[in-house]
């Protein structure tokens, strides 16, 4: 052989290795992003469902608040509601509005031909 065609082919053989390492390292690098892209959305996925939870959890919590502090107003009101409502002016002002004659609660009135 010649040393014009060993170099040769010993370049050509440089240069596949070098193609070669190349190509290895885009795909090492395109399998690094992908593994990146991956844990970052089941990192995202993990993150949304529990602020998920957490914000149910929240409600929660308010409505039972909300609802125990509901409860205690209305009985502390109720004592005052009955004594209104049995006073004799409260009982005047529900006969006058039943008495009007576009009411009709409970029994239809007859209309007078």
């Amino acid at each position: 052989m010649d040393t014009k065609s060993t170099s040769s082919s010993l370049l050509v053989v440089v240069a596949k290795e070098a193609v070669d390492s190349g190509t290895r390292a885009n795909s090492s690098i395109t399998a690094s992003r992908e593994l990146m892209s991956d844990a970052t959305d089941k990192s995202l996925s993990i993150h949304m469902i529990s602020c998920r939870i957490s914000m149910e959890a929240t409600k929660a919590l308010l409505r039972h608040s909300l609802r125990s502090k509901l409860d205690a107003a209305l009985d502390s009101e109720s004592a005052l509601l009955v004594q209104h409502w049995c006073s004799s002016e409260c009982q005047a002002s529900f006969r006058s509005f039943l008495e009007q004659e576009d009411v009709f609660l409970q029994r239809p009135r007859l209309l007078e031909a």
